[in-house]
């Protein structure tokens, strides 16, 4: 029968019908609403909280016939391993008393072998004490005749090479004597050839202490020079003619125009400039010739010291910068080679002016020409630059040379002579100074092969100089 009866709402509070077998009137007499709905919900707490412990009860009881169970299951099994352990102790027993038997066995083992280990080595000591002996008498025995056989060697070396040692020591004297020589001559040669060039730079010097005489100085020397290194004849002085250059000749019928430019700096593109137009106002003049004597020209220098250019009409214009920073006789004989080439391309282009077909061929031949000639001639001054740096170089490699001569007969002499001490039995080993100056530390001879000349891609730069050559 549930408890239950009715409920309803009324004024914010409940009133609810409940069936119960004992009064409550009296017990709740003097509680408020609030009061009885805390004692209620206490009563409900309660009864909930006494199923729950009767619930754990169950499960105590439950739990406590698993623990027997699981106890008899242990105690089997503590029987089980207690029969295990017992015959686990037996095989033991029976595996201990095997290996106290074979440890026996072994102990008298080590001692058979302990006593045959002390029989063989006193037979290897008393074998080596034999073998000692025999080693110590043949070693004497080697000893002495080797010492014999070599006083032997040495008085049959000493006998046999004296003559070759006298001749070798001559020869070494004799080689010496011809590298000095031969590097004195270089020597005062070189001396005598620096003060030409010094007492030739003196009066190019006193020569150019104006600035007004530079220019008639070095027009001068320019005649002088291609006197000495061709067979172009006098120069004619056309400087003062309007439209000329200050020189021209017919070379190989031939005209010639020739511009020197005496600057101290870079010639100014106003000269260059003039020079066109007076080669354009002297139209039947195959070949000019325009030379810096000390410094670049301006717009000439980017394909070198030598450069070459054409006119419209086949004229050929050579343009040479620093002119005495580079051997004059090759400078010259370059330009002299120079003058067939401009004759022929200028003859051919003024015998085929028409516009006919095969001028026109004859024409596009002439440009390919040109080209071809450009690209030769810039090799060929090339080389005449790399002439200059090579020229140099051997001067340095003939100094060179003669020092590390020097420095090596010395060695060899040293080394002959220790060689000879030694083999006579009177060598002491003392520091012996073969040289009273420190030797000058050089590379390797150059092979003839590296002295070679080898074409170069550019002209390498050099420095603003008057020329020595």
């Amino acid at each position: 029968m549930n408890s239950f009866v009715s409920e309803s709402f009324s004024n914010g509070t409940w009133i609810t019908s409940i069936c119960h077998t004992e009064s409550i009137k009296e017990k709740l007499r003097t509680l408020s609403p609030e009061t009885f709905q805390i004692a209620l919900n206490l009563a409900l707490e309660s009864i909930e909280h006494l199923h729950s412990s009767t619930a754990s009860y169950g499960f105590k009881d439950a739990l406590k016939k698993e623990m027997q169970q699981h106890t008899s299951q242990l105690e089997q099994l503590k029987q089980l391993h207690l029969s295990e352990k017992k015959a686990l102790e037996f095989k033991y027993a029976s595996l201990q008393a095997e290996l106290q038997q074979q440890l026996s066995e072994l102990k008298s083992h080590l001692s058979s072998s302990d006593t045959a280990y002390k029989s063989l080595r006193n037979q290897f000591e008393t074998l080596q004490e034999s073998a000692s002996s025999a080693y110590t008498t043949s070693l004497q025995t080697i000893v002495q005749q080797k010492e014999y056989q070599y006083t032997q060697e040495l008085s049959r070396i000493q006998s046999m090479h004296s003559a070759e040692l006298d001749r070798m020591e001559k020869g070494v004297k004799e080689r010496m004597d011809h590298c000095e020589s031969h590097y004195s001559n270089a020597l005062l040669r070189i001396e005598s050839l620096y003060a030409e060039k010094e007492q030739a730079l003196r009066k190019e010097t006193e020569k150019l202490q104006g600035s007004s005489e530079r220019g008639k100085a070095g027009e001068k020397e320019i005649e002088e020079l291609f006197s000495q290194y061709t067979s172009w004849g006098p120069l004619t002085n056309t400087s003062k003619l309007a439209h000329g250059t200050d020189r021209s000749c017919t070379v190989r019928n031939c005209l010639t125009l020739i511009e020197v430019k005496n600057y101290t700096s870079v010639v100014p593109s106003k000269e260059v400039e003039k020079f066109y137009r007076d080669m354009e106002q002297h139209q039947d003049a195959p070949f000019g010739v325009f030379l810096s004597l000390h410094s670049d020209i301006t717009g000439k220098k980017s394909k070198g010291f030598f450069q070459i250019a054409w006119t419209p009409r086949s004229q050929m214009l050579v343009f040479v910068n620093s002119f005495y920073s580079h051997s004059a006789e090759d400078v010259l004989t370059f330009i002299d080679l120079c003058v067939d080439l401009a004759k022929e391309v200028y003859t051919f282009h003024q015998s085929n002016k028409d516009s006919s077909d095969s001028s026109l061929h004859l024409q596009s031949r002439i440009e390919q020409a040109k080209v071809f000639l450009e690209k030769e001639l810039k090799r060929a001054t090339e080389l005449l630059a790399t002439f200059q740096i090579d020229k140099k170089h051997l001067i340095d490699v003939i100094t060179k040379q003669h020092t590390n001569y020097k420095y090596q007969v010395e060695q060899s002499k040293h080394a002959l002579q220790t060689t000879l001490q030694i083999l006579l039995d009177t060598y002491e080993e003392e520091p012996v100074k073969v040289v009273e100056d420190t030797p000058m530390m050089v590379d390797s001879p150059t092979p003839p092969e590296a002295l070679c000349i080898q074409p170069i891609k550019h002209a390498p730069k050099r420095k603003k100089k008057l020329a020595k050559e």
